[in-house]
């Protein structure tokens, strides 16, 4: 019973408690109406529905007083702590607001940073790729100015080896005119040598 009324939310079943245990105390406390007008002089009268008048010590009814007042009081209490814990939970309740918010917040502007960022990426790999296709550009572009200055460089040592041969083949028709220049007066020398020694024979003869 002491348990119950440190437990400040029991006082109203303490009180009943007591309450029925004065009810069934009534029947021990009964007395005749000669008595009872003897004893009601130093004692406080409490009615009864089935016996008539009856008598409660008054430190007893101060008990059941106090006990009464405690058990209001708890219900007050109990009702004011629920109305706290409704205060605290709306308090709680408007206090998350302000952090789902800024969560929420949070969670957008990481998005947006993600989309700024991919978008970015995007750009890299679009400038990559034309970077790319530059070099690759550039790259043919080399390739076939290196080709075409091979082939001059061909070319030259073509016309260079073309030039030598004209020379060569130059030189080859200027020998064969001198040999047939050659010929041509060796056969004419001969011819006249010829001619003086049929000459010189005729006169030798006559």
């Amino acid at each position: 019973m002491l348990v119950k009324l440190e437990d400040k939310a029991k006082h109203s079943e303490v009180i009943k408690y007591v309450m029925a245990f004065f009810s069934d105390s009534e029947s021990n406390f009964s007395i005749s109406p000669t008595k009872s007008r003897t004893i009601a002089e130093g004692s406080s009268m409490i009615p009864s529905s089935n016996e008539g008048p009856k008598w409660v010590p008054s430190g007893l009814s101060d008990r059941v007083a106090n006990l009464e007042n405690a058990g209001s009081l708890s219900s007050m209490e109990f009702k004011r702590a629920g109305g706290q814990i409704g205060n605290v939970k709306q308090q709680n309740d408007f206090e998350k607001k302000p952090v789902v918010d800024e969560l929420d917040s949070v969670v957008k502007f990481k998005q947006a940073e993600a989309k700024m960022y991919q978008e970015r990426a995007d750009d890299a790999r679009r400038e990559a790729e034309g970077l790319k296709r530059i070099v690759l550009a550039k790259n043919i572009r080399i390739e076939e100015d290196y080709n075409s200055r091979i082939a001059k460089l061909r070319l030259g040592e073509a016309d260079e080896r073309r030039k030598q041969k004209l020379e060569e083949l130059q030189v080859i028709e200027r020998a064969q005119r001198d040999y047939l220049d050659l010929k041509i007066r060796m056969e004419t020398d001969i011819r006249d040598l010829l001619l003086k020694m049929e000459a010189a024979k005729r006169n030798f003869n006559t």
